[in-house]
């Protein structure tokens, strides 16, 4: 512990230093410390760290701003609920107002971390700061349609599926349809990131609607389904690439056929998802057995 202490120390000397590359390590490495020495940092320096946090937040370089909520994300995760309430006002404040004032996708993205990270924590408490962040989030992805905005808008889907888990399903659902709709308004390419994020917020969505979800799945399970499909993802591949980049699997007519790793693991994901409709929504599902067999 007392290199804990001694560690801490400097790092926090150094949060303000003139140099903007100096602040942005001492940052990151509080997230590192944050992480590895858990939960004993948070509780033996929250009252030092968690002020210097928010206040980093407002640092003139974007880059450090986004650093400093990154570590707010590594140090809440694993902070203790009851503390945690103390300090969700004001983080919720700050990161609500980055995410209506600033342009810069990097303070985004972590400002939709930090308040999945509140969420995550407080549970049930959250719902105070629910119409306040919502609509913030509902704006930002109907309106972060550019292709480097991939990412920003998957996290936002991904923000609004915990949100849906804590503040529970009464209060989540009308949300919950206008938060589908958007997801699938659109085709996403293959390799779009916003892929993996739809397909755990999907998932996440359904634990918290459970029979409630069922509407949603003529939309969802096409799309689901085929990625399951082995003429959808078989490939013959070059000779010439590694063995270890593909996956030989048996169909059920008995042919080998080899499937790209990357592929593969999209595949399992499908399944998982498959899985949680089947068990959340239960009777619901019932008429979706024979197409998804």
């Amino acid at each position: 512990k007392s290199q804990i202490d001694e560690l801490a120390r400097i790092l926090l000397q150094h949060v303000e230093h003139p140099h903007p590359r100096v602040r942005f390590m001492s940052l990151y490495a509080i997230g590192q410390l944050a992480n590895d020495q858990s939960p004993t940092f948070q509780e033996g320096w929250h009252q030092a760290v968690m002020p210097a946090l928010i206040k980093m937040m407002d640092d003139p370089v974007d880059r450090v701003a986004a650093m400093a909520m990154s570590a707010f994300v590594s140090f809440g995760e694993e902070l203790d609920t009851s503390l945690m309430n103390g300090y969700s006002h004001g983080f919720m404040e700050k990161v609500v107002s980055k995410l209506q004032h600033t342009q810069h996708r990097g303070v985004r993205e972590e400002s939709i971390t930090c308040v999945a990270v509140i969420a995550g924590n407080i549970g049930k408490d959250f719902i105070k700061y629910y119409d306040s962040i919502m609509p913030v989030l509902k704006q930002l992805v109907m309106h972060s349609t550019g292709e480097k905005e991939s990412r920003l808008r998957g996290k936002s889907f991904e923000c609004m599926s915990l949100l849906g888990i804590a503040v529970g399903k009464e209060k989540f659902l009308p949300d919950a349809r206008d938060a589908i709709a958007e997801m699938f308004s659109k085709p996403i390419d293959v390799d779009d990131l916003q892929r993996e994020y739809i397909k755990e917020a999907s998932d996440r969505i359904c634990q918290c609607l459970k029979q409630d979800f069922a509407p949603f799945l003529p939309n969802l399970l096409p799309g689901l389904l085929r990625t399951l499909r082995f003429d959808e993802v078989a490939e013959k591949g070059d000779q010439k690439e590694e063995d270890d980049m593909y996956v030989k699997v048996s169909t059920g007519i008995g042919q080998l056929v080899r499937v790209h790793s990357h592929k593969f693991e999209e595949m399992k994901t499908s399944l998982q998802l498959l899985l949680t409709f089947c068990y959340e929504i239960q009777s619901g599902f019932f008429e979706f057995v024979q197409p998804s067999a």
